[in-house]
């Protein structure tokens, strides 16, 4: 686990948690999650808490394995229909990429449904799949 991930995860999770109760959870998750998982977690972990009442170490790690990240929104959108509608991944593609707008309308679309929440920062786009 990254040391940049862990401590910003653990900083968030103690406005939420005891200290020991953070890293206790943060050892516990640390050989069950991949690195992808980890950074999209420290990147999410307020908005997770915001949309998560009573957020405890069971509801985080379910949450934790729904989180994914990309290179990007075009990538992600790819991933996305061919787990979706693999029969039109192809021409739902190739009108995206040429249509920027297009392409927020569609992450709206899927954000407003409730199949995901998603962060965009620094070329990284990191998607919690919720649906």
């Amino acid at each position: 686990m990254k040391k940049n991930n862990y401590e910003s995860i653990k900083e968030k999770l103690k406005k939420l948690w005891s200290e020991e109760r953070a890293v206790d959870f943060l050892e516990n998750i640390a050989d069950k999650i991949d690195e992808d998982q980890m950074e999209c977690l420290s990147k999410m972990i307020i908005y997770i808490a915001e949309k998560t009442p009573d957020l405890d170490e069971v509801k985080l790690i379910e949450i934790t394995n729904n989180l994914d990240t990309f290179d990007g929104s075009l990538e992600f959108l790819e991933y996305f229909f061919k787990m979706t509608q693999p029969d039109l991944v192809e021409s739902i593609m190739e009108n995206l990429k040429t249509d920027p707008e297009e392409v927020i309308d569609m992450l709206e679309s899927i954000e407003d449904q409730g199949v995901i929440e998603y962060l965009v920062e620094f070329g990284s786009f990191y998607v919690w799949y919720k649906g």
